[in-house]
């Protein structure tokens, strides 16, 4: 069973911001593949949606705790780090672009930083969603920004390219997706 993880915070006052493109991400996926029925996980920790994609059986997970505590929601559900794909948010990367990683650090990004300290190892597969401005903006003051509605619409498509790049990751395998969506 493979396990998508889509970082970001649970209130709704940060659904439009560069900081839940992950979570924003796998709600688009779900829709998508039209999977529905989002139930709260027993600790309440996360909200969690099961299925089946092709022949690989999936739990979509998003952390009901804040960003830099997604950590603590991943723990208590004791997921494996190697049916594990967190797809969270990049500053580092431009907006518009994604790319898969494997066994790399955190490079400064809190949420990520406690979802490897929860899995106890850097080998997890990663889908890192650019949301970086043309001129670049130190982190700590992006991610929380709003996005204006060019934006939103770019990252929107980008959404779509990340439910094909999850689907690649879980019908192909992650080298495949790598090779396939990191150009």
């Amino acid at each position: 069973m493979k396990t998508i993880i889509g970082l970001g915070n649970p209130q709704e006052k940060y659904g439009n911001t560069r900081h839940n493109a992950g979570r924003n991400a796998a709600f688009t996926f779900a829709k998508k593949e039209k999977l529905k029925n989002w139930e709260e996980s027993s600790d309440g920790l996360s909200l969690m949606l099961k299925g089946v994609i092709g022949k690989t059986s999936i739990i979509l997970v998003l952390p009901q705790t804040f960003m830099n505590k997604s950590g603590t929601a991943i723990k208590a559900l004791n997921i494996k780090p190697a049916e594990a794909l967190l797809v969270h948010d990049d500053a580092d990367l431009p907006l518009g672009r994604i790319k898969f990683s494997f066994g790399k650090r955190a490079a400064g990004h809190k949420g990520v930083e406690s979802a490897l300290r929860a899995f106890k190892t850097r080998d997890v597969w990663r889908l890192r969603i650019g949301v970086q401005k043309k001129k670049r903006i130190p982190a700590e003051k992006l991610v929380l920004m709003k996005l204006s509605s060019k934006e939103q619409k770019e990252l929107e498509q980008v959404f779509l390219k990340t439910h094909k790049a999850i689907l690649s990751f879980l019908q192909e395998g992650p080298e495949k997706a790598m090779s396939k969506f990191n150009t």
